[in-house]
């Protein structure tokens, strides 16, 4: 989940994980980590949204540590449902799974172009994605045109730290590597208003209005 600060350019906003019962606070930097795509909002927002339209919401039916709904059985994996979608026994097994899909399907189901939007760290909050490698991941289910994902979809934007425990680093995780968090360029406001030059600037005004 996104910190409502990290959105209004506060560089001490946390990052957590979306608020579903199996995954680790920060899951997503695990993902993002091991496809060697940079940790931004985007990003994070991309991948929580893609396991909302896989799973929705917060719904207690979802595949254990399997956030995409990969169907790659693996040691300690159980069939999920009549698509073999699979429960995995922990999360390094169900990353592990979600990454060798992805990456060894990147040039024959296009996935390779879900990779490179992320890599790329071009995503932006509220931004449809669309991806042939989503189509084909989704069989035509996903968003509009069957192939994209609304990075809106994720609800809520504020803090929840409640859910995992506070994150020990700027995405909490398991610790299995990533980039840092970037953090979204912001303008530069000015710190206190110069109220004296306003009173001043008043004073003149008022007093150029009465020799008229």
């Amino acid at each position: 989940m996104v910190d409502i600060k990290c959105l209004l350019g506060d560089t001490t906003c946390e990052l957590t994980g979306y608020p579903y019962h199996d995954l680790p606070g920060g899951w997503e930097k695990d993902v993002l980590g091991s496809l060697q795509a940079p940790v931004t909002v985007g990003n994070v927002h991309f991948l929580d949204s893609w396991r909302a339209a896989e799973f929705g919401g917060t719904s207690p039916n979802y595949a254990k540590y399997n956030p995409f709904a990969t169907s790659l059985s693996t040691k300690g994996s159980t069939s999920f449902n009549s698509a073999d979608v699979q429960n995995y026994p922990d999360w390094p097994s169900g990353l592990q799974a979600t990454i060798q899909t992805l990456q060894s399907g990147a040039k024959t189901y296009k996935y390779q172009d879900i990779l490179d939007k992320l890599q790329s760290g071009g995503i932006q909050v509220g931004e449809d994605v669309y991806s042939p490698g989503l189509a084909y991941w989704s069989g035509g289910t996903y968003g509009k045109s069957g192939g994209d994902i609304d990075t809106s979809l994720y609800p809520n934007y504020a803090a929840s730290t409640s859910f995992h425990g506070a994150p020990t680093d700027p995405l909490g995780g398991q610790g299995l590597g990533g980039p840092a968090f970037t953090q979204p360029s912001q303008p530069t406001l000015p710190s206190k208003i110069p109220w004296a030059w306003i009173v001043i600037s008043v004073l003149v005004l008022i007093f150029v209005v009465i020799r008229m």
